[in-house]
């Protein structure tokens, strides 16, 4: 098959806006129409994957555990460095080849899923970074082994990583070769359309194997096959793509005008590669819109293409982030509303004009700032870097819970007073009792060995090292900071209880929440309080911007060793729900409620309209916070099927200084139901954090969860 327009057997018109898919615009209906066959012909994959999902990853993790027996047969031996390059060698040797039917983007990649046994030696990178693409496919394989072969040879670490370097890239060109091979073998007996596509796989993966690709969907190709090498090393999520619809722009523009490539084939081959995204781990981001390397708008053809089969498939991944301009396009901005609009929290929207300053902030250059992309859920990183955006993490609730502890006896002047305490204790406490907590954890990943990832990111090649000897041009140290809301609320409530109505002290409310506020008229008083973080005032929105200033300030201002650059953002990735046990907190938060998560306000004990809450996060300085600030809203479908609302609120938002906004539309009644009802429900896809997946997957304490939040608008 060389365009979808060939496909004779899939009738015109068999997707149709006919109301069983609203797209919220008449943009993203026209368009509907005029791909209906690749449509069609993706929905028939999408079926065949989801048909086969769990009994393709049993095979796949059957087919790991014989590698990892031919692995340990061979009794391997050697640093890790080389036992790494080994397994990666086994793995392309080794690994079963399979080209599914009907498919024109291929590789398997169901990662680690039901392995039964642990792997046999230390985990390679924790994932969170994207590759540099874009180098990838430029130099092709060979370029990259040129790149290692100028190495110098110098009887140390350079050399040793030389070598690792060049065994990894020949790891991959036979991996690529066996589908080759494969392909050659299945079209012996295909005929039509079959055979045409099975030869255009043969040709295609035969070239790729050591050059750059040429074509788009060679281009496409040999993207995939990064992934499913970086993913294999890693075992680790959030291996994002970036920037694909600027780094593929070439390709496609090349080929469209040489005629090799029509607009309904390219759109038809965005389907394949997003069905086969399904089968890599969680949070694999990519990155739409923004500007070019001009710094003018650069959304293309290819930026829609991607928001519109990622709406219409609505699968598990990948995970889509638009870059949202002042002069972002009606197109994008239509297509972007339309995916929102099937209620599965994607894609999320990030302020562009925040997102550049808060890496060039933290010490990025300008032009690698400009070009960022999105890590796994909402975490700007520079293209190429090694961004370890989750490497760290604590919750400011402990910071104040110390605090409290330390100073029960103390006499405060004022407010002022004892937030300057705070600040003060929490300097002593991030210095003394987080960094060197922070310094090892950076040992550990320093510890580990990359070979195939220093070949995908910027500097490695270039210097000898690898990314975790600090090879790579960015070292990042993502620092995940969690509760915000509660923060601002418990000092609040000391603000008006203690200091201006006079009605309580700072221990009795210490003592209270030790005892999960059994005294329920201390409880009701801080109830009744009006004005917390989330409602809109003055009073609560100035403390939440002074403290998250504050906040920003001291990491920036505390650095790790050798240059690795701290990236901040104010959330834990679910840590809100896994930590529901969390002891009371001052705000009136009993033990067992959630915490607050990303910028929101709590959920508990008040509850505020989407509107005021999204104000009073826009106050908070996304600027300082670059690893994310992540704002999270759910809006009835109804207003999520108003393309117009959509874009207005985000606009407004980012407008407001907002950092990232993900806009979640699933009814409570239908997450009710599929909670009463799973097998009934296994469609209802839901956001969590920054993934999206299947709502009946999550545990029990997740879905209850999320179902607060539909219920709450948060």
């Amino acid at each position: 098959m060389k365009t979808v327009e060939n496909v004779k057997t899939v009738p015109a018109g068999a997707i149709t806006a006919d109301g069983s898919r609203d797209f919220t615009s008449t943009f993203a209906r026209a368009f509907t129409r005029a791909f209906a066959r690749a449509f069609a012909l993706a929905d028939r994959l999408k079926a065949a994957h989801l048909s086969s999902f769990a009994e393709d990853r049993k095979a796949h993790a059957e087919a790991l555990e014989r590698v990892y027996e031919k692995f340990t047969e061979e009794r391997a031996e050697g640093d890790l460095l080389a036992l790494r390059c080994r397994y990666l060698e086994c793995f392309a040797e080794q690994f079963p080849v399979v080209i599914k039917e009907g498919e024109t983007v291929v590789g398997t990649c169901y990662h680690y899923a039901g392995l039964r046994r642990p792997l046999p030696f230390p985990l390679s990178n924790m994932g969170h970074f994207i590759a540099n693409f874009e180098t990838v496919l430029r130099e092709g394989i060979a370029g990259l082994k040129k790149k290692a072969l100028a190495l110098p040879c110098d009887g140390g670490s350079v050399e040793a990583n030389r070598a690792a370097f060049l065994r990894v890239l020949n790891a991959f060109s036979t991996y690529i070769r066996r589908y080759a091979e494969e392909a050659g073998r299945l079209s012996l007996t295909a005929e039509g359309e079959d055979l045409a596509r099975l030869r255009g796989i043969r040709d295609d993966c035969s070239f790729i194997a050591e050059n750059p690709p040429q074509t788009f969907r060679q281009a496409l190709q040999l993207v995939w096959f990064t992934q499913i090498f970086l993913e294999t090393e890693a075992k680790a999520s959030a291996v994002s793509f970036g920037r694909i619809d600027r780094y593929l722009l070439p390709y496609y523009e090349r080929d469209i005008a040489a005629g090799r490539l029509d607009e309904e084939e390219a759109f038809f081959r965005i389907l394949c590669f997003c069905i086969k995204t399904c089968e890599g781990d969680e949070s694999q981001m990519i990155t739409l819109g923004g500007q070019d390397e001009e710094g003018n708008n650069g959304e293309n053809p290819l930026t829609i293409f991607f928001l519109l089969a990622g709406a219409h498939l609505n699968m598990r991944q990948p995970s889509f982030g638009v870059r949202v301009r002042p002069d972002s396009g009606k197109d994008f901005l239509d297509a972007a509303a339309a995916m929102t609009a099937v209620g599965a929290g994607m894609p999320a929207y990030f302020n562009d004009t925040v997102l550049v300053k808060s890496l060039k902030l933290c010490g990025v250059a300008d032009a690698d700032a400009e070009n960022y992309g999105i890590v796994g859920c909402y975490e700007a990183s520079p293209q190429g870097a090694f961004s370890n955006t989750v490497a760290g993490a604590f919750n400011l609730y402990d910071s104040f819970s110390y605090f409290l502890a330390e100073n029960l006896d103390a006499k405060f002047a004022d407010f002022d007073a004892f937030l300057e305490a705070y600040k003060r204790s929490f300097e002593s406490y991030y210095r003394h009792t987080l960094m060197p907590a922070f310094s090892n954890k950076l040992a550990k990943i320093m510890a580990l060995r990359s070979p195939f990832l220093g070949c995908c990111l910027d500097g490695c090649l270039e210097s000898g090292k690898l990314p975790e000897q600090l090879g790579s041009r960015y070292t990042l140290f993502g620092l995940n900071i969690l509760g915000i809301g509660i923060l601002v609320d418990s000092l609040y409530t000391v603000k008006k209880l203690v200091f201006e109505r006079k009605e309580t002290t700072v221990e009795e409310l210490f003592t209270a929440a030790a005892q999960n506020f059994t005294d329920q008229a201390l409880f009701e008083k801080i109830k009744g309080l009006d004005g917390t973080y989330g409602s809109h005032t003055e009073e609560t929105d100035a403390l939440a911007e002074e403290l998250s200033a504050f906040i920003g300030k001291t990491v920036k201002e505390n650095k790790l060793r050798d240059g690795v650059l701290v990236t901040p953002g104010l959330f834990w990735f679910t840590a809100d729900i896994h930590q529901k046990n969390y002891p009371a907190t001052l705000n009136g938060r009993r033990q067992g409620e959630l915490l607050s998560y990303g910028v929101n306000p709590c959920a508990t004990p008040h509850t505020n309209t989407p509107t005021l809450a999204l104000l009073s996060t826009a106050r908070i300085r996304g600027e300082l916070f670059p690893t994310g600030c992540p704002a999270m809203l759910s809006l009835p479908p109804r207003d999520l099927k108003a393309g117009p609302f959509v874009q207005a609120l985000v606009t407004t938002y980012f407008d407001c200084g907002g950092f990232h906004l993900a806009i979640s539309g699933v009814d409570p009644e239908t997450l009710e139901a599929a909670m009463r009802e799973p097998d009934a429900h296994r469609d209802v896809m839901v956001k969590i954090s920054g993934l999206s997946t299947q709502f009946v997957s999550l545990s029990k304490a997740m879905q209850e969860s999320l179902l607060r939040r539909a219920r709450d608008g948060v």
